[in-house]
């Protein structure tokens, strides 16, 4: 049983109401007992206050719709600023690395080796940070 307010009364109780019913189960001579084993625990108050003692309590809140509201659309817009605004300054994006794929390939047929250096390191410090 798991760990709950129970007295040690109430935990042999209801210990003994489970042997009784795996008894009756096991022994088909002698099975008088039709309950089932939700039976077994909706008939007993002290098993009534094991299960709920075991219940985790859920609180609601109203906040979070408020705060979720605007949470994806706000950090799409931030994403997207931070990609044109290094790309304008450094020539690379931030978080697509897609884009900077795609830059190198064209370095690399382009020959040229200072952006095909650039571009190399900014993939491999995201693959680095992806990975750690």
């Amino acid at each position: 049983l798991p760990r709950t307010n129970l007295s040690q009364e109430e935990n042999d109780l209801i210990k003994s109401k489970i042997a009784k019913y795996l008894d009756d189960q096991h022994n088909p001579i002698n099975n008088n007992s039709t309950a089932t084993i939700t039976q077994l625990s909706n008939s007993s108050s002290i098993a009534k206050k094991a299960t709920d003692a075991t219940k985790p309590t859920t609180t609601s809140t109203t906040t979070t719709d408020y705060n979720t509201k605007y949470y994806i659309p706000t950090l799409s817009y931030l994403s997207g600023l931070s990609d044109i605004i290094c790309h304008h300054k450094y020539h690379c994006y931030t978080s697509m690395m897609t884009g900077n794929v795609i830059h190198l390939v064209a370095s690399l047929t382009e020959k040229n080796r200072k952006d095909v250096l650039k571009l190399s390191q900014i993939i491999g410090c995201y693959v680095t940070g992806v990975t750690y």
